[in-house]
């Protein structure tokens, strides 16, 4: 008996053994801070090799398996990373970009099946999201926005040229070859926006488009944009309205959002929502800041963002009354809304937001587990089922979800 006990022991001993040299360096096998705050800590996953996560990439889940995030490899020299969804054990890792150092500064990107499209400066990039392998990329001689738009199997975005960047055009890329090809050159003015593609009643191909045309002399005087649809089916634009007063904030880099025959946008200081049909504007709510980098959903009959001014609004979709509104911290990311529940990085003070949707009063705000200088990365957190994934300079993780 005593022999036996010994021998157990002796391989309870083995396996620990095993099992810290196998997992050695592997920060996705136990987190380090199972709890922090209201934080409920599921996993992390390292996502440096030496210095800090400084470029950005939109957080992704493909086929609720994989989280798509970025890492970095040295300064300046950044890779795109799959992570198991439910251990945040790396799967595959691409760093194919054309720049040797590409620091990564792409604001979105879009799925189609298997397929990650990515651009920036005139890089475009798709990756197979299961294996992490380059499918096709593409140089342009337009400095293309690091903002695209999708409808079926292309993708769309505006760009000027770089032998002029007074001149602007709207391009579409074929998402299966990687083909990209001009469609709609402006007469004058020009949209850093990407395009927002729709299926019009008759089935046409549709792009609502955001033109900016000097208000006076030059750019400093002032920027007035006009709601610009183009049938893409047609090859014609139906109409251009004015919207909005001129202003020298301008718009943000995405593109509008579309729903029940309204297409809602940023324009200067305030949010505008107008008629897709006909470019009538239904509303224009006046901020005293701006929405660049927070941008905005609709989602159940409201709009929700944060602005510069320091608040965090929920507007009445049909009216652009103010439903809500309570104190922020300005500068934040891309909000991320779930079972109620809206979720984003606070600028200010880098902490992980859950507000309720109802009446924007915050459920929880917390520090990142690991990077107290700089907290979590201005970033959209993202979710599925009862879990939230975002990422710090250092680590992705995973956090129980706050409802």
């Amino acid at each position: 008996m005593k022999k036996h006990n010994i021998s157990i022991s002796l391989l309870s001993i083995i396996l620990v053994i095993l099992i810290a040299a196998g997992c050695s360096g592997c920060d996705w096998f136990s987190p380090t801070n199972p709890n922090n705050g209201n934080l409920s800590l599921v996993w992390q996953s390292k996502l440096y090799t030496t210095g800090l996560v400084t470029g950005r990439f939109p957080n992704i889940i493909y086929e609720n398996r994989i989280v798509i995030t970025m890492a970095q490899i040295a300064e300046y020299e950044t890779k795109i990373v799959g992570l198991d969804i439910e251990t945040g054990r790396q799967l595959w890792e691409w760093k194919d970009f054309f720049l040797e150092k590409e620091e990564g500064d792409f604001y979105n990107a879009i799925l189609y099946k298997n397929r990650l499209v990515f651009a920036s400066g005139g890089r475009h990039y798709c990756i197979d999201t299961e294996t992490g392998k380059t499918i096709w990329k593409n140089r342009t001689n337009n400095a293309t926005s690091s903002v695209i738009s999708q409808l079926g199997n292309k993708y769309y975005y505006s760009a000027p040229f770089y032998d002029n960047l007074e001149r602007t055009a709207v391009f579409a890329g074929e998402i299966e070859t990687g083909e990209i090809y001009e469609i709609y050159r402006l007469d004058s003015g020009r949209t850093s926006k990407a395009p927002t593609p729709f299926v019009a009643p008759n089935g046409d191909i549709c792009l609502a488009i955001i033109q900016g045309i000097k208000a006076g002399s030059d750019w400093t005087s002032g920027i007035q944009h006009y709601a610009v649809l183009f049938n893409h089916t047609q090859n014609k634009v139906l109409y251009s309205q004015k919207i909005g007063s001129p202003d020298i904030v301008g718009a943000d880099f995405r593109a509008p959002v579309i729903t029940k025959g309204k297409v809602y946008t940023d324009i200067g200081k305030g949010v505008v929502c107008y008629d897709a049909e006909t470019g009538t504007t239904l509303w224009n709510k006046s901020l005293n800041g701006d929405v660049l980098f927070s941008h905005f959903i609709v989602q159940d009959d409201k709009v929700y963002f944060n602005c510069e001014n320091g608040y965090r609004y929920a507007l009445d979709a049909t009216t652009g009354f103010v439903k809500w509104q309570e104190s922020n911290t300005g500068t934040c990311s891309p909000i991320f809304m779930m079972n109620n529940v809206l979720y984003y990085i606070g600028g200010g003070d880098g902490k992980l937001y859950a507000v309720d949707a109802d009446n924007g009063t915050v459920i929880w705000r917390e520090d990142s587990p690991n990077d107290k200088k700089y907290g979590f990365s201005t970033v959209s957190p993202i979710g599925y089922g009862k879990r939230i994934y975002c990422c710090d300079h250092y680590y992705a993780y995973c956090f129980e979800a706050a409802k």
